[in-house]
C-alpha cells in the first residue's frame, strides 16, 4: 500500500518539514536500510548517527532532532508511537482465510466452524 507523505503525516499526527507532500511512501524500514519510498524513525539517541546518512524518503522524529535530518521529516513529540501507526497503515493485515483446503483430510464425524481455516495436508480425525 502507498500513501502520500502529506496523507501519512496527517494520519499519524505529525508535521511535515522539508518535504514534498505528494511524495509516495510505500513501506517502513530502519534508518540504515531505508530507500526513497520508505519511512523510518528516530526515537533512540543511540541510532542518531544513522540519521545523518539515511536515504529514507522521510524520517519520523522529535523536534530536537530535526536540525540533523538530511531528508524529509515528519515531526512529532512521540516518534515511536507515530512510527507504529505508520507501520500499521503501510502494512495492512492479510485477509483472514476461512474454509477447508482441498488437500485437507477431515473425518466424517467432524464439525468444523465455518470461520475456521483448515490448511493443506491437515488431518482431523473423528
Amino acid at each position: 500500500m502507498a500513501l502520500t507523505l502529506g496523507a501519512l503525516a496527517e494520519q499519524i499526527g505529525g508535521k511535515l518539514h522539508n518535504a514534498v507532500p505528494g511524495c509516495e511512501i510505500r513501506s517502513v524500514a530502519t534508518l540504515q536500510h531505508a530507500t526513497g519510498d520508505d519511512v523510518s524513525f528516530l526515537a533512540n539517541k543511540g541510532y542518531r548517527k544513522h540519521l545523518l546518512t539515511t536515504r529514507a524518503g522521510a524520517v519520523i522524529l522529535a523536534p530536537d532532532n530535526l536540525h540533523d535530518c538530511p531528508v524529509a521529516a515528519i515531526v512529532t513529540d512521540n516518534p515511536y508511537s507515530a512510527y507504529a501507526r505508520a507501520a500499521a497503515l503501510l502494512t495492512p493485515r492479510k485477509p483472514k482465510r476461512e474454509g477447508i483446503h482441498p488437500a485437507a483430510v477431515i473425518g466424517d464425524d467432524c464439525s468444523i466452524d465455518p470461520a475456521a481455516w483448515v490448511g493443506p495436508h491437515c488431518i482431523i480425525e473423528d
